[in-house]
């Protein structure tokens, strides 16, 4: 049989069984749907434990984290007096603190659609951070901290920022009295620690912000900002570690919480199913139901159209042709179902983080990441699969009867 005539008997049955045809096209959306779904919340948590965890040039087990509780200004004098101890404790290898908060230069062209948000992000950092955070710096940048002038602070742009500024340019911001110079420009995607958890920590990205670095921390921002402290030790002194920096914090009279980097991704994982692979057990099983709920569907249709398909053998269709017929209808309700659901997904990506610049940029990315690159290998994958299946079961049965009995089964 030609390929004309297979694809005109293939219009006949879905106009024969329009209705029928729709139902399994609308299946086969659903579970394609929750397969994507499923998948791409998977796939994007373990981007960003791995970005996160990337965050560091440190491995995360050495890697501690002192969120400040009390934000209030007359906790100020403990707040420095802590930090003032903490070089007490002489297994700590280095420390440091960093915060962000949003400033506009002056004297610099920057783009109307900058200038109407009025803010720029920057990260504010003591240069000891440089060894915690991945900034990707070069020596050349490294040096220029080193070096630079006590009255000027050294600013490295974002790399979206380097068609605005140049090395060397000097500048000023709003509400600021201090000088700043561009040392350098961040490479894309450089990292430095998060003041938020695992979910939030986008913030840290460099793409568009300017690192400034400091010596006198407290003297640029205010005292009650949110900085974060961090410090390294050997992982094996964790413990030991963190009960020392309780107990100067109880004997400054500060609330401090210690948190290690590895136990919150840790802590991510297990609250997110990961930890123990339920996440990705529950995927495999949506596949699996999805392969098995359109095969049994498929197969009684199949088995309904069983005297159609009895006399199509008395007029001289082979079986070779029959099994293209419905390996063509099964194609084709599978990839109905599954275009619809991915430009659905599409949409739902679009609608929750729109394509602009900055944190929603960063997250939006992740997802269009999975979602036009992973997951159309896995509809493709589970596509086959129920094609394979829906088409693999009906003509095992059909091939066990002869064409009298399939009329007579039909009628």
């Amino acid at each position: 049989m030609s390929i004309k005539a297979t694809l005109k008997i293939l219009m006949d049955m879905i106009k024969r069984n329009m209705l029928l045809s729709v139902l399994l096209v609308c299946m086969s959306f659903i579970a394609i749907y929750m397969i994507d779904e499923s998948i791409s919340n998977y796939l994007y948590e373990m981007q960003i434990i791995d970005n996160y965890t990337n965050t560091y040039s440190e491995e995360t087990e050495r890697v501690n984290r002192i969120t400040q509780q009390s934000m209030k200004e007359d906790k100020t004098k403990e707040y420095h007096d802590f930090l003032e101890r903490i070089k007490e404790v002489d297994k700590i290898e280095y420390y440091g603190r960093f915060s962000t908060n949003n400033f506009l230069p002056e004297n610099i062209n920057l783009p109307e659609t900058i200038k109407n948000d009025g803010i720029i992000s920057i990260v504010i950092t003591e240069k000891s951070t440089l060894d915690l955070g991945n900034f990707h710096l070069s020596q050349e940048e490294k040096n220029i901290l080193k070096n630079y002038d006590k009255d000027v602070y050294p600013v490295f742009i974002g790399s979206d920022m380097k068609d605005y500024m140049s090395v060397g340019d000097t500048f000023s911001l709003k509400n600021k009295s201090e000088k700043f110079v561009v040392a350098g420009v961040l490479k894309k995607e450089a990292h430095c620690a998060s003041r938020y958890d695992i979910g939030a920590y986008s913030d840290t990205l460099m793409d568009n912000k300017m690192l400034v670095c400091v010596d006198d921390y407290e003297g640029f921002i205010q005292d009650t900002s949110p900085a974060y402290i961090y410090y390294v030790c050997d992982a094996n002194d964790n413990y030991e570690v963190s009960n020392q920096l309780r107990k100067l914090a109880r004997e400054c009279n500060y609330d401090i919480r210690i948190e290690n980097v590895q136990e919150t991704i840790q802590a991510w994982k297990a609250s997110y199913g990961m930890s123990d692979n339920k996440r990705l057990t529950a995927s495999i099983m949506l596949m699996i139901l999805a392969i098995i709920s359109v095969t049994t569907v498929i197969t009684a249709m199949c088995m309904m159209k069983m005297r159609e398909y009895g006399i199509m053998y008395t007029v001289g269709v082979t079986f070779s042709d029959i099994k293209k017929l419905i390996i063509l209808y099964d194609t084709l309700i599978v990839l109905l179902g599954s275009v619809w659901a991915w430009i659905l997904k599409n949409y739902d990506i679009n609608r929750m983080y729109p394509k602009k610049e900055g944190t929603i940029r960063f997250f939006r990315d992740i997802w269009m990441t999975t979602h036009n690159i992973m997951i159309p290998i896995i509809i493709l994958l589970c596509g086959c699969a129920i094609i394979f299946a829906a088409s693999f079961v009906p003509l095992k049965i059909m091939k066990q009867k002869t064409p009298a009995e399939m009329i007579k089964k039909g009628e």
